[in-house]
């Protein structure tokens, strides 16, 4: 028996099965499906840039690093921008209770960085006194100008906690390093036989050496708390002329995992709607809405609910998979309901129509769901870790999608009472107008190519050549800023700090001086002075460096105060005892600020560079070209054992491009040749095999081709459109064909099985790609950007798939297909 005949029989004797004992079918679904949903309660999402990439990525390893010395790198941004200055003594009242109702409500906050907690460093006679900003604020209006002048010419503050023009001040709030679940006590455990030395890099130690390190850091879960209590808490100090923006790399994940969100619920809600209101136009009949929703739902629902199960979270690509899903799910109970009331219509008894309709679409959509499926699962190779979640989830809702279909299509049929229509009682009605005008341009298009064969496969082949020209004029992107729509308040908030303080973004720098102490030689903080002004120096497109933060801020500041506050003193000290003593004095006096830019051992300094928000396409350039000078300085100073690491959530994200570029590749060809095979084994030979597949190449060459025509560029979600395309447009070529080669063993000729082929599955086929293109279409209606250019571009391919399948197919046929009698 082939194993085209196998399936047939097994899907035939399946439905007489399941007719037979249709309760019992539909129970044993319902408590498998029941027993799987509970778990969507534990449903969480993670947008953050680490979240992108494999843990055992190296930039990914360096910055689990950087956080067990320094913590966590992003921070949550709050800035008041004032009407007239934030020196006046209502605003400054004002920020302070801002401030004080953070520390009070906010939870998972380590420190925070403004006005108010700001330190002051004051000398006299060889002491060093270091108090808060805040003692020393102005109590009359008397007092205003002088403190005004203190806070702008100190350059810590300046341009950093303040804009110049003092209409701008910024809290930043670091959020806690490790999870609140351990405790303090736990946290000290963790801690315990870490000492302060940094990893030796030659042994390229991880953190997986490091006994529960890496899960212990704050979970996504927590760090969405903070952001959103952030956020509340802010905002409810907002008055006139007391503007709050809230920004950072924290809040700005948490915004895009809500906004997303809210998008995905939409898109699910008038994706479903479009579904109703075509599979009523196509089925006249409730039942025939009722049990493909069904089907959908149950399918999307179980599909949702394994993702909390095995510990996956929602991020990045996955918010298409509801109302992919969706699309997508529909397609197999279509095709077997257009099937099953044709034939019963025609007055067939209900139970042999349906196991008729079960038998006659089996192999198609075995064959659709291997093909989508195998579409999907190529992401799953991926190294970016939401594309190769939405390969896992998505195959896996694909494949749910075919078992709630032929478990729950048959036995629902035979339990619920449908009517038998005859072409009469249903003739006049608008419904069956459109269907059979549906029908009539179907078959008119399938003469058309079969007709002018040779000139519709010359029209295609030219359209195909300028589309790939088309490729090469594509680019990368990836910006998830631009993809908000200009004045939204994310995007308000990030330009703003972008132009008036030091911008929203940093990069960290770690030197390494190789010993203990290392950093009270003055050669090796001249150094890291030569770095950090050869990254003031660096330009790369737009992108520059704003403002820098380290441990030469601190000794810079104290040797000025130590030496009656003289601007001229603001240098490194010349020799490695006052350096010494200079830390010594400013450690004693109990501020902790040199935890955030050294070790206690003072081998490594951070250096923390501030600029602002870009494609991130261009980071990394910029990234190699700070490496660049940073070696050439390195290599000037002749120090040895003195080495450097950029690291942070910068670096992981210009990371992410070249990793996004690279699975792109690797996805499009695993995708090629899975479904390449498939439709050689359903084909039955390479030739049959190249001969169907070849209308599906169109699709995907017209997308990208008009992508780089139009300067669309690919990012997250459009690098996936060929996949996805080539996984979806082989099903309408799947049902042709499996209906083409059942009717030219009786027909005998192309053109009347052609035919046959678009009047018995041509209304399904086109029906598919219009609930298709109606459900992604949805996604035009979303806040963000790279949403709307998938939907557009998706639906498009859809139809160029349509319009392949209708048009190229008939005329590929007729040219090349050899038939026997």
């Amino acid at each position: 028996m082939s194993l085209r005949n196998f399936t047939e029989t097994a899907f035939e004797r399946w439905s007489e099965f399941a007719v037979r004992h249709c309760w019992f079918v539909l129970l044993v679904v319902i408590g498998a499906t029941l027993a799987v949903i509970p778990q969507l309660k534990n449903m969480w999402m993670d947008f953050s840039s680490e979240a992108y990439l494999p843990k055992h990525e190296q930039s990914v390893l360096d910055y689990d690093q950087f956080r067990f010395q320094f913590g966590y790198s992003g921070t949550g941004i709050i800035a008041i921008e004032t009407s007239d200055s934030i020196f006046t003594l209502e605003n400054l009242q004002k920020l302070k209770a801002l401030q004080d109702d953070i520390e009070e409500n906010v939870p998972h906050i380590e420190e925070i960085t403004s006005l108010v907690s700001a330190t002051h460093s004051s000398g006299e006679d060889s002491s060093l006194t270091i108090r808060d900003l805040v003692e020393l604020w102005p109590e009359t209006e008397a007092d205003l100008p002088s403190f005004k002048k203190m806070v702008l010419d100190n350059r810590n503050y300046a341009g950093n906690l303040v804009s110049k023009d003092g209409k701008l001040t910024t809290l930043i709030i670091k959020p806690d390093n490790y999870t609140a679940e351990h405790g303090n006590d736990s946290l000290e455990s963790l801690m315990d036989g870490f000492d302060d030395e940094p990893v030796d890099t030659s042994t390229r130690s991880t953190a997986s050496q490091r006994p529960d390190s890496r899960e212990n850091f704050l979970k996504p879960e927590e760090e969405s708390e903070f952001a959103e209590t952030l956020i509340e808490v802010a905002m409810q100090h907002e008055s006139a002329g007391f503007h709050i923006h809230a920004s950072g790399m924290p809040v700005v994940n948490f915004k895009l995992a809500i906004d997303l969100g809210m998008s995905m619920v939409k898109d699910m809600a008038i994706g479903m709607l479009v579904i109703i209101l075509l599979l009523g136009i196509l089925f006249q009949r409730a039942s025939g809405v009722i049990m493909p929703l069904l089907v959908v739902v149950l399918s999307l629902l179980t599909t949702l609910a394994l993702m909390p199960l095995f510990g996956v979270p929602f991020m990045g690509s996955t918010q298409i998979l509801p109302t992919f899903l969706l699309a997508v799910g529909i397609a197999d109970s279509l095709h077997i309901l257009s099937i099953f009331y044709r034939r019963y219509d025609d007055g067939y008894d209900k139970n042999e129509s349906i196991v008729y309709a079960m038998k006659q679409t089996a192999v198609a959509v075995l064959m659709t769901t291997a093909t989508t499926a195998a579409g999907l699962l190529s992401f799953a190779f991926a190294d970016l870790r939401p594309t190769q979640m939405l390969g896992i989830f998505g195959s896996i809702g694909v494949i749910l999608a075919l078992i709630y279909t032929i478990a729950l299509i048959p036995a629902l049929l035979a339990i619920l009472p449908i009517a038998q229509k005859s072409n009469s009682e249903t003739l006049n009605r608008t419904g069956k107008k459109i269907t059979l005008w549906l029908d009539n341009c179907i078959v008119a298009l399938g003469n058309i190519g079969v007709n002018h064969a040779r000139k519709v496969v010359n029209i295609s082949l030219l359209a195909a050549v300028l589309s790939g020209v088309g490729l090469f004029k594509l680019t990368m992107s990836h910006d998830p800023i631009r993809w908000y729509p200009e004045g939204h308040p994310v995007r308000v908030a990030t330009e703003t700090l972008d132009e008036k303080l030091s911008g929203s973004m940093t990069l960290e720098v770690v030197l390494d001086s190789g010993k203990e102490n290392g950093l009270y030689d003055p050669a090796v903080l001249k150094l890291l002075e030569d770095i950090e002004q050869k990254a003031y120096q660096t330009h790369y497109k737009n992108l520059h460096i704003l403002n820098t933060n380290s441990i030469l801020n601190v000794i810079k500041e104290n040797h000025k105060v130590l030496n009656s506050d003289n601007p001229a003193f603001y240098r490194i000290p010349d020799n490695r005892e006052m350096i010494a003593q200079e830390l010594l004095l400013f450690e004693n006096s109990g501020s902790d600020d040199l935890e955030e830019v050294t070790d206690s051992n003072f081998r490594t300094a951070r250096l923390t560079l501030m600029l602002p928000w870009n494609e991130v396409l261009n980071f990394g350039g910029f990234i190699q070209s700070l490496r660049n000078a940073f070696d050439a300085s390195l290599q000037e100073s002749q120090l040895e054992n003195v080495s450097y690491k950029m690291v942070g959530l910068l670096v992981i994200a210009a990371k992410t491009l070249v990793v996004m570029l690279n699975s792109t590749i690797e996805s499009y060809m695993i995708a090629f040749t899975l479904v390449g095979i498939l439709m050689f084994l359903l084909m039955g030979g390479i030739k049959k095999g190249l001969l169907a597949f070849a209308p599906n190449i169109v699709p995907i060459l017209f997308t990208l081709g008009m992508m780089g025509w139009f300067g669309i560029p690919l990012n997250l979600l459009t690098t996936m459109l060929g996949c996805i395309i080539i996984g979806i447009s082989v099903d309408d070529t799947i049902h042709f064909m499996h209906h083409f080669q059942n009717y030219i063993l009786t027909d005998n000729s192309s053109k009347k099985a052609i035919e046959h082929t678009l009047r018995m599955s041509g209304r399904a086929i086109a029906f598919t790609s219009i609930v298709l293109v109606g459900c992604f279409l949805v996604y035009t209606l979303d806040t963000f950007l790279t949403s709307i250019q998938f939907g557009i571009l998706l639906s498009f391919a859809i139809t160029v798939a349509l319009f392949s399948n209708l048009l190229l197919s008939p005329a590929l046929l007729t040219l090349f297909w050899k038939y026997t009698k």
